[in-house]
């Protein structure tokens, strides 16, 4: 290693030394939020539980919205 990229690398690890240690930003959430974001059905829970509800009605054409508002619906009413 060359004195120069020597020196420059012991400086980087001195300047890493001397800072802080980073802290956490501080986040206030409000309870609405967040609990609607941890009680929001996920979306692969919303197509198997739609793909269900096809699959039970022998699997008609025309009616994979209905059944994936129908699974978001009940999801979200399981979590709420």
């Amino acid at each position: 290693m060359t004195p120069a990229l020597e020196r420059n690398t012991e400086e980087k690890k001195q300047s890493a030394r001397r800072q802080p240690p980073q802290q956490e930003p501080d986040v206030t959430v409000h309870d609405d939020v967040t609990q609607s974001v941890f009680t929001r059905p996920l979306h692969d829970d919303i197509a198997v539980l739609a793909y269900s509800y096809w699959l039970e009605r022998g699997q008609p054409d025309g009616s994979a919205e209905d059944d994936w508002l129908r699974a978001e619906r009940e999801l979200s009413e399981r979590a709420g």
